[in-house]
């Protein structure tokens, strides 16, 4: 189903950008909208990154499963957590895409280097594990494979709230009214 999910959005990816670019291409644009959408395609470079990095760190999983391999609980915990804070930044990232609000831009930079220390400190804890029995070295890679994604992940969040403090957004594309509906239904959350 994941990999499905997958490639259904690569497709929608390659659709806008090609789009974006014959948008771009067109003349039709207003300078601002031309930035903007050159900000845009920026953007969906990282959110297809993150998919694909979704992709092979879902892999790794599937892969320890068809081998018959469990993740230690505290492990599983671990990841579970890491999942949770990744989808959080991402989340919001998208909410600052969205709305031009950027009131918690620092603390999207801020848990990107959280989850490399975080990382850091799992793959230290799970050599612990694999050294005490807890954990099997078969897993090692699957592991330091979701990890590196989780990491990259956080990455590239910190790049699209990069760009939203740019001032990159879908505003530029809305009227007026369309976005202070889209702002009150945000608001209403």
């Amino acid at each position: 189903k994941i990999k499905e999910d997958s490639e259904g959005i690569r497709r929608l990816y390659d659709r806008i950008v090609d789009f974006l670019a014959n948008l771009f291409s067109s003349g039709v644009l207003t300078e601002e909208q031309a930035n903007q959408t050159a900000g845009m395609m920026y953007i969906l470079s990282d959110v297809e990154r993150t998919e694909t990095l979704c992709s092979e760190a879902t892999e790794a999983l599937k892969h320890s499963f068809e081998h018959k391999k469990k993740f230690s609980s505290e492990a599983t915990n671990d990841l579970s957590e890491s999942l949770e804070m990744i989808e959080n930044m991402y989340k919001e990232a998208m909410r600052m895409i969205k709305t031009g609000n950027t009131e918690n831009a620092q603390l999207i930079i801020n848990n990107k280097d959280k989850v490399l220390e975080r990382t850091i400190k799992m793959r230290k804890n799970h050599v612990k594990r694999v050294n005490k029995g807890d954990c099997e070295a078969e897993l090692t890679n699957e592991f330091t494979t979701i990890l590196h994604s989780f990491e990259r992940i956080g990455n590239s969040c910190a790049n699209i709230v990069d760009a939203a403090v740019a001032n990159v957004t879908l505003k530029s594309f809305f009227r007026e009214d369309e976005i202070k509906e889209a702002e009150e239904q945000e608001n209403q959350k």
